[in-house]
């Protein structure tokens, strides 16, 4: 190797180390992240990932969508709608209004974000599969919600 190869200075060095480790990974086609599920999404192979769904909700949303979406009492209109343009992945969430706040003491209530799916076809069978694991933690929500509220 030339001398001119060699760093000169700690900047350098530490340039030059991670374009040699960012030129090594590329060799491998392995992408490292700071996140291991990252990693392994990114490097799976196109035949791994074909069909990949993730559903991603915390109870409280799964609670209110009960709650404001299916009591005569307590009535929100529930949205659903897709994001585009995020590379190979498609973002689809529901979306509702908390009839328990207001904003700044009018009568107009918050919108607040519901389950969301990551997802890399839009098809039936991935807008199908979200919908019924949704369906499916509501049932045993509601059940709960109604046995506390007896």
């Amino acid at each position: 190797k030339k001398v001119s190869n060699f760093p000169k200075n700690t900047k350098q060095f530490y340039n030059h180390k991670s374009i040699f480790i960012k030129n090594e990974l590329h060799k491998k086609d392995f992408i490292k992240t700071r996140d291991n599920f990252v990693d392994a999404i990114f490097n799976m192979k196109k035949s791994d990932y074909d069909n990949l769904i993730t559903v991603c909700f915390k109870d409280q949303q799964l609670f209110d969508l009960v709650r404001f979406g299916s009591f005569e009492k307590y009535y929100s209109v529930i949205n659903f709608d897709t994001t585009y343009n995020l590379g190979d992945f498609y973002v689809s969430y529901f979306t509702y209004r908390n009839l328990s706040l207001n904003i700044n003491g009018t009568d107009q209530h918050p919108i607040f974000m519901g389950p969301l799916m990551v997802h890399l076809k839009k098809d039936f069978d991935c807008y199908y599969y979200f919908t019924e694991q949704v369906k499916y933690y509501m049932k045993e929500r509601k059940a709960l919600l109604q046995a506390t509220a007896k």
